[in-house]
């Protein structure tokens, strides 16, 4: 399988939306983003991509975080070391992310949106750095955050990922697969995985191996199908 990411729907409305956040009048102060989506749609895979693309900083929340050691690990990230205070490593983390005009990225948010005093912290962060800070979870992270007025008040974008659909399906097949996989055989395979991006990935990964071990350049459903029965059925 290639190392490649495919340019589904998802990444391009979040390419879009990153585009629209940071690009909002100077006036508006309010850059906090949300991006939430049920497991196994490729959230976190696309927003470390993003991250990249635009020099950002991306922190993976902990349930173990206070505010000073959610600051310490954005030290880390920002290239500096924590001071001894939270309040210093908060202005040395303001100072940098200012100075750098990297937007920051907060992926599991799930694991902390019960933490008022975390969520103060990025607020303050976002409010004083004056750079879009956004955060990703699961499905109902909308709907959790919208009881934070503190956070919620801020939220300028927000975006929900979907399911892939078929064409998500064949671009995940010609961008990471290095053999041709029919389209019925795709089509096949998105359906029993329910559009999921992971288990999409997982199968297209067995029909590639399978394809290599035959020392052939494509597969279809009808051969996929005849060489499970041989298996005893097993998917």
């Amino acid at each position: 399988m290639r190392n490649e990411l495919a340019k589904t729907r998802n990444i391009r409305l979040l390419s879009e939306t990153h585009k629209e956040l940071i690009n909002l009048p100077s006036r508006v102060k309010e850059r906090m983003g949300i991006i939430y989506g049920q497991s196994g749609l490729g959230k976190t895979t696309a927003i470390a991509w993003l991250a990249v693309q635009v020099s950002g900083i991306y922190l993976e929340a902990s349930s173990n975080w206070t505010p000073y050691s959610m600051l310490g690990d954005l030290a880390h990230e920002l290239g500096a070391v924590p001071m001894r205070s939270a309040k210093a490593t908060e202005d040395l983390v303001i100072d940098r992310l200012r100075a750098a005009e990297a937007p920051l990225f907060i992926d599991e948010v799930d694991r902390i949106v019960d933490n008022v005093r975390l969520l103060e912290t990025l607020r303050s962060v976002h409010d004083k750095a004056g750079i879009p800070v956004i955060l990703i979870g699961m499905q109902n992270l909308d709907q959790k955050l919208a009881k934070r007025e503190q956070l919620s008040s801020r939220l300028a974008k927000k975006l929900k990922f979907l399911p892939c659909d078929i064409s998500d399906a064949k671009s995940l097949a010609q961008t990471c697969c290095e053999v041709g996989i029919e389209e019925d055989l795709i089509a096949e395979i998105h359906s029993r995985c329910k559009g999921s991006v992971r288990r999409i990935i997982v199968e297209l990964a067995k029909v590639e191996a399978f394809v290599k071990s035959q020392r052939w350049e494509a597969c279809n459903k009808v051969q996929w199908d005849a060489y499970l029965e041989r298996q005893g059925g097993k998917r």
